[in-house]
């Protein structure tokens, strides 16, 4: 996988991804500066659009404004420029409060784009299925497999049945994370048990299942998200 190409506004962050391409840690490519202005004409053929878009209005730090938020409705640009590129495979992010404030229009506009689209949700989570019911009734048309991550069975038969449905995994984005704000003193036995299953083991076992598969049809991509609070 070769990076063609960055988009970020954040000053801050524009800095750190300079400082990575320094390092050697990213790849050098350019950093456009304002997703609003970036055309998909203006970019090579690409494979993958990787990224997020801003999650103040859906956060549960934030107003509560919604995907259609002057910040979170940038999404709008993003999709767009998914449309304009046509790559094989979009991965978006975003706050895990976004299942009520705005995936359904994610995954609706992808789906209405021609994607295959497919999302996952924690088995333990008693909203999931009402929350699908809603999605359908408003039109939007999408797979969604129960999986928790941090299990070797879950994962394997989560990975093994969308294989089934909608063919080989062909990049794989270890994305699943949870943050317990605490310190060494305070955290308990238990929330550090969760963070290392969720956030270190969740990445390998994902890995884990993916990879033979990859490795028959003679390769493949894994993305690993990590988080600046991880930082000690």
């Amino acid at each position: 996988v070769r990076t063609i190409a960055y988009c970020e506004s954040d000053r801050y962050a524009q800095a750190v991804l300079m400082s990575r391409m320094r390092d050697g840690v990213l790849e050098r490519a350019p950093i456009w500066a304002d997703v609003r202005t970036l055309r998909g004409e203006m970019l090579p053929k690409i494979d993958i659009i990787f990224g997020g878009f801003p999650c103040q209005d859906i956060s549960a730090a934030g107003k509560g404004a919604g995907i259609t938020g002057e910040r979170s409705g940038l999404w709008r640009e993003m999709a767009r420029i998914i449309g304009e590129v046509r790559p094989k495979f979009a991965f978006v992010e975003n706050s895990p409060v976004l299942t009520s404030r705005g995936l359904g229009v994610v995954l609706g506009d992808l789906a209405e784009m021609g994607y295959d689209v497919a999302t996952t949700y924690s088995p333990g989570n008693t909203k999931a299925s009402a929350w699908l019911e809603e999605m359908k009734a408003k039109g939007y048309h999408f797979r969604a497999y129960p999986c928790d991550v941090a299990s070797f069975e879950s994962a394997q038969e989560c990975i093994a049945q969308i294989t089934k449905d909608m063919g080989p995994v062909d990049v794989l984005v270890n994305n699943a994370g949870v943050l317990k704000p605490s310190d060494a003193v305070t955290c308990t036995e238990e929330e550090w048990d969760t963070v290392l299953d969720t956030n270190t083991k969740g990445t390998f076992l994902g890995t884990k299942h993916a990879v033979p598969a990859m490795r028959k049809r003679g390769g493949g991509s894994i993305v690993n998200i990590a988080s600046t609070g991880g930082l000690l």
